[in-house]
């Protein structure tokens, strides 16, 4: 999750920023973008799969609460006692920003829309995971039923996409995306019997994204999964790298500040966002964007290990007391 929350990060630096062109922004751009939300979702994928693989639905479900809920509160609470109580005295707001119910309501809220999808996966993600993955023993059998949930979700996509156009621009910052967290279980499952897998199913997969990439060309709505499958393959070719390169004393760094960035990714996504907002919208007074992005993602460095305690003491506390 490092690589993920990192991309994040510096793109939404240069992005807000509006940081000037150059050499060095550039190629910041590419390596950021090549990972960005869509390889967070990705890279979520992957852990889900093996956290309810070790776990009971009821030990993963209470290992999501805390991991996710209990954070997501514990930071935006005052955020949102702020901006939703005090500035705009309204009770319903706070309630829908805190249950992430605003975002399918009104669309994305303070950059939340992240939390809001990935409340929405990890609620459905015990019932799809054991129905796409029961039959243990046939590769066969849960690449069909994987590709049936992929063309189901790009349906239920267009669907939203023809009919209901405006309801579908407030939500595509995040429904777009679900895809690629169950690509992310399909991968860390195929991962986990690679025994079973087969040239013919990497050939298949090869040749969905090559259609991807070609069909994105042609027709607008299939845009997003272009830019899904480029994450797809950039995420592919940096393990790769980072495979050979594996004995590099440079490549030993880059792990360590990706296993830091992974440890704090939660807290360190919410709190630069909610910190930007609250800066822009309320205590600007003049300030650039530029500036007001690097305080913000300067301020989550700093945070996120104090907020990730915080959360640690509070569940001691909790189970102390059972």
């Amino acid at each position: 999750m490092g690589i993920g929350i990192l991309g994040v990060m510096i793109e939404h630096t240069i992005r807000i920023g509006s940081l000037p062109s150059n050499l060095f922004v550039s190629l910041l751009s590419f390596l950021s973008g090549s990972v960005y939300t869509i390889g967070f979702l990705l890279l979520s994928g992957l852990g889900q799969f093996m956290s309810l693989k070790k776990n009971t639905c009821h030990d993963y479900v209470k290992k999501r609460f805390w991991r996710l809920i209990v954070p997501y509160w514990i930071i935006s609470v005052p955020f949102f006692c702020f901006t939703d109580l005090f500035c705009d005295n309204s009770f319903a707001c706070f309630l829908g920003h805190l249950t992430t119910i605003s975002y399918w309501t009104s669309g994305n809220y303070s950059g939340m829309w992240y939390i809001a999808i990935t409340v929405f996966l990890y609620i459905i993600n015990y019932p799809i995971n054991t129905w796409l993955y029961c039959n243990k023993k046939n590769i066969n059998t849960t690449t069909l039923r994987f590709v049936l949930l992929i063309v189901l979700l790009i349906f239920i996509r267009w669907v939203l996409y023809s009919f209901y156009p405006q309801y579908y621009q407030k939500i595509s910052i995040g429904f777009d995306k679900i895809p690629s967290f169950f690509v992310g279980t399909y991968i860390m499952n195929c991962i986990c019997n690679r025994k079973d897998i087969k040239l013919l199913h990497v050939v298949a997969l090869f040749l969905c994204c090559l259609s991807c990439f070609v069909i994105a060309h042609y027709v607008p709505f299939f845009d997003a999964y272009f830019l899904m499958t480029k994450v797809f393959l950039s995420i592919i070719i940096i393990c790769f790298l980072f495979y050979i390169l594996e004995k590099s004393k440079i490549v030993y760094y880059i792990r360590y500040v990706f296993r830091w960035f992974g440890k704090y990714s939660l807290e360190l996504y919410i709190v630069h966002l909610l910190m930007f907002f609250l800066l822009s919208d309320y205590f600007s007074t003049g300030c650039s964007d530029r500036i007001l992005i690097i305080v913000s993602v300067s301020s989550a460095i700093i945070l996120a290990p104090i907020y990730n305690r915080i959360v640690d003491k509070v569940h001691c506390f909790v189970n102390s007391i059972k």
